[in-house]
């Protein structure tokens, strides 16, 4: 599977989120933004109501950063918390790096997260 050594590098499962004290949102979202900014589809917002957790929005940086080797030509349509989980929203992507996602989607999921 495309993304198993980063679910491994990061021990990532369901319902394992944790906050991260004194975590700054406004660094996090401003350094995937704007590095991630040639890659946004048009008229997209890309990163919404993401998280408090460092930790996944590093595997978020990482997963694109993979994308962007496997589907070159990718753009991020959104990626956002709903529902207790992150929901990626990509375009122009290659089969595996769909069910890639769909699996670091069930990883990145947790139920405190729902409100």
């Amino acid at each position: 599977m495309i993304f198993s050594e980063l679910i491994t590098k990061y021990d990532l499962r369901p319902n394992s989120y944790v906050y991260t004290a004194n975590f700054d949102h406004k660094y996090w979202f401003d350094y995937l933004f704007y590095k991630w900014k040639p890659y946004i589809a048009e008229n997209h917002y890309a990163f919404q109501a993401l998280v408090s957790n460092e930790i996944w929005y590093r595997v978020i940086d990482e997963m694109l950063e993979i994308i962007k080797v496997d589907s070159p030509n990718f753009k991020i349509v959104q990626i956002k918390v709903k529902v207790g989980g992150i929901r990626i929203h990509l375009e122009n992507i290659f089969d595996k790096v769909f069910y890639g996602v769909q699996v670091i989607e069930q990883v990145l999921y947790d139920e405190s997260l729902i409100y």
